[in-house]
């Protein structure tokens, strides 16, 4: 029973973990407020902290310092944390590891059956925002709608057929635009064409060209 008893929470932290695809990619992941980062610290007296980022962006860390990790990339951040270990252990070694990536918000807009905001996981991809915004409404009783419903639903079921995969549009918090291709990440697999999630994020699915005479 006590054994039993031990294995719950661990069973309760892994129910709340996001779904990955693919290993996450320090490089591409920007850290941000609520991260839990593990920071190891092997001195003499190996010393380990689970800590989260703070509201303001930064990763205080006990006997060390207080360090800004916000916006940066997940190696950056690494990098940066383990340059002010050093400072203050000048033998031994320091490893960190992104625990428990953070919840964001971010809006889906354009050609989608539910624009609106969405809560995910920053270790989430633009994809997993459309496919949010484009799961099915609970439908409506056919009797209970009037004549002006059932064109408005048709009318819409028309449009969002036309919705592209291509040329998808997000706009970040700091201004800059990206633009993504699924369509190429489908055919890829390339997870550089499927980017994470960043709070703020403005994601707008436009309607597709009309069909060209294309060789692919």
């Amino acid at each position: 029973e006590q054994r039993d008893r031990l294995k719950l929470p661990s069973a309760a932290v892994s129910m709340a973990r996001p779904i990955l695809d693919a290993p996450l990619d320090p490089a591409k992941y920007f850290v941000g407020p609520y991260d839990v980062i593990a920071v190891s610290i092997w001195a003499a007296e190996p010393l380990y902290l689970s800590l989260t980022v703070s509201p303001e962006g930064k990763l205080v860390i006990p006997t060390v310092a207080e360090v800004h990790v916000a916006d940066l990339t997940l190696a950056e951040a690494r990098k940066k944390i383990i340059a002010e270990i050093r400072k203050k252990y000048l033998s031994g070694d320091a490893t960190v590891t992104l625990m428990q990536p953070r919840e964001i918000y971010v809006n889906v807009t354009g050609h989608v059956k539910q624009p609106g905001r969405y809560q995910v996981s920053a270790s989430d991809r633009i994809e997993k925002a459309i496919l949010e915004a484009s799961k099915e409404e609970m439908p409506k009783a056919v009797a209970s709608q009037t004549e002006q419903q059932r064109i408005e639903q048709l009318e819409t079921e028309r449009r969002l057929k036309r919705a592209s995969k291509r040329n998808i549009v997000v706009k970040h918090r700091d201004g800059t635009v990206d633009r993504v291709d699924l369509q190429k990440f489908y055919a890829t697999r390339d997870h550089r064409l499927n980017p994470y999630l960043k709070e703020g994020d403005e994601v707008f699915v436009p309607l597709a060209d009309n069909p060209k005479r294309v060789i692919g």
